[in-house]
């Protein structure tokens, strides 16, 4: 069963990367950054969940440092070659409003196509 959940998280993250695509020229994101936002948030949502599933040891109550231990596990394990955590961090943090991805366009497409590409 948890072979089905992880695939189907991992089948969901990338419905979200190819609803998210098309969205990614400059010229859209120039003009109107949210509609890129909502999608981001639930790709991260997505990500989460499917570490989650994985580690379910990783849920809030489990443990007091649940997100360290989400970083831990992530990084030393089920993601150790692409260390997609402490870069979707980075990214989250830096492209937190959509300013600032109307701002500068062509980072944010080139950091989030890097993004998808780990996770194909």
């Amino acid at each position: 069963m948890e072979k089905n959940s992880l695939k189907l998280q991992h089948e969901e993250l990338l419905t979200l990367v190819s609803e998210i695509s098309p969205h990614l020229n400059v010229d859209t994101l120039s003009d109107d950054a949210c509609v890129i936002k909502n999608k981001l948030s639930e790709f991260k949502e997505k990500l989460r969940n499917l570490l989650l599933i994985k580690y379910p040891g990783l849920c809030p109550g489990n443990t007091e440092n649940s997100d360290e231990l989400f970083s831990y596990y992530a990084q030393n394990d089920f993601l150790e070659e692409s260390n997609i955590v402490d870069i979707f961090k980075k990214y989250n943090k830096k492209w937190t409003i959509s300013s600032e991805i109307s701002y500068a366009p062509q980072d944010f497409i080139k950091e989030t196509r890097a993004i998808f590409k780990k996770l194909a």
